[in-house]
């Protein structure tokens, strides 16, 4: 069984965000697939992806950008996929 199926329930979801580093990068990186190189995303669109993880989408999103897996817009208009870093 693999780190992230042991964080995800049966559908899918997080029963809580990981507080250790290195659970949480694997998270993200399994998060980031979801998202495709080269192509744009809006807020909103993270936001309902995210959803689907866990209800606190918002510190999802924070995770997902200081980890490297995702960027952002300075003004946070769009989001897009990254190679991410450790």
């Amino acid at each position: 069984m693999s780190a992230i199926s042991r964080l995800l329930d049966g559908s899918g979801r997080l029963a809580q965000i990981p507080s250790r580093p290195s659970r949480k990068l694997e998270l993200a990186r399994h998060i980031a697939n979801e998202f495709s190189f080269g192509q744009s995303y809006t807020e909103q669109e993270i936001n309902e992806v995210l959803m689907g993880f866990h209800d606190d989408y918002i510190s999802l999103r924070r995770m997902m950008i200081e980890l490297g897996q995702l960027a952002r817009a300075k003004n946070g208009s769009m989001y897009w996929r990254v190679l991410g870093g450790e």
